[in-house]
This record gives structure tokens, sequence and C-alpha cells, in this order.
């Protein structure tokens, strides 16, 4: 199948750049395989390889870059789909204080770990929190991408779920699903894949 060609390919770059001793370009091919693997469904060897990539970038950059911060977001969404909670609210926390830091509040980056708390808290039925992350992302990407992004059609989609599936306000729900359907359409045409999940 398609993964385990591209996971072939993967450990061969792996290979080359252990032998040129190039740890930054080792450690994007451990992204990149902690992310074929779990989609696979194999989450405690995309955790393994996470970890690598960590290990590699904090030597590299030091505990506060943006890279190490993207392990963090990476390995909070993995460590929620594996049911370790309080985990992943550790990984995003620190991914959301360095992106703060070096980008400031208004930043997409920020935005995507509001979007992961939210997420991370529909899955800890923490309700009262998931409304408030998803409206927070929103405004960042629509402020920051003057309205129209696919991580804005995403926010939305998630924000509709969360009011049909917690709240029974389907009326709400709706209207989120009608503007995250409105987005792809705008960036995408009619006929995109990504409509069929909207």
């Amino acid at each position: 199948n398609e993964y385990s060609h591209a996971l072939a390919y993967l450990e061969k770059s792996s290979v080359i750049y252990s032998e040129i001793a190039d740890s930054s370009g080792l450690a994007s091919v451990y992204v990149t395989m902690a992310d074929n693997i779990s989609d696979q469904g194999d989450f405690n060897a995309a955790m393994d390889y996470l970890k690598d990539a960590l290990r590699i970038r904090k030597n590299e950059y030091g505990e506060n870059h943006q890279r190490v911060a993207s392990v963090y977001v990476s390995m909070s969404g993995i460590l929620r789909r594996l049911g370790k909670y309080e985990e992943s609210a550790v990984c995003i926390e620190k991914a959301y204080v360095i992106f703060v830091r070096i980008f400031g509040e208004k930043h997409p980056n920020v935005a995507s770990t509001y979007l992961s708390m939210g997420q991370l808290a529909m899955d800890t039925e923490e309700y009262g929190a998931v409304q408030d992350y998803y409206e927070k992302a929103i405004g960042i990407y629509e402020s920051f991408y003057n309205g129209l992004h696919p991580d804005i059609a995403h926010s939305y989609n998630e924000l509709g779920r969360y009011y049909g599936t917690v709240r029974s306000d389907y009326s709400s729900a709706i209207r989120y699903f009608i503007k995250s359907k409105e987005q792809t359409e705008k960036l995408y045409g009619r006929k995109h894949f990504t409509l069929s999940v909207t």
C-alpha cells in the first residue's frame, strides 16, 4: 500500500541523513514518519519517532524554538489518541508557551494550539472550555488570514461538531458547518474532496 511505500522511502532518507550527520533533516524525517505511522494507527511507534525528533531539535535549537514547539503539538495529538490526556495537555501547553514567546498571541501557530486544546477538552468532556478555545482559534485565524483559509474552515467544522454533539444546538451546528463548506468552496471549488467531511 501507499503508506508502506512512503515509509520505505522515509527510512532510506533517515539512513542518508544519519550518514551525513544532518540532524535537522533527520528530525524532519522522524516527524514525517510519525505522521505516516499514526495514520496507520500505530500511535506508540509514532511517539517513539516524535521523542527522537524532540531530542534532536532540543539539542540543535534549545527548548524555546518553533521547531521544538511543532513536535510538542504532534506529540499532544498522538497522546490524545492514546487516551493519555494529562500528558497531551502538558505537551500542548509547552507548545503554546513557546509559540506565544516567539510570535505573540495573534499568530496561527498559537491558534493551532487553541484548536488542539479544544479537541482535548472535547475528549475529556470539559465542555465548558471547548467553545472558548475554538472561538479564540477562529478569531486569530480570521484576523491573520483576512477571513479565508483552510484552518478557518477546519475550525468552523470543529465548532459545528461541538454545537451538534455537546449542546444539541443543531441550528448553530448547521450554521458553522455551512460556514466551513463555504470557506472550502471558495478555496478549492465545489468538487473538492474535503467537502465530503463538512
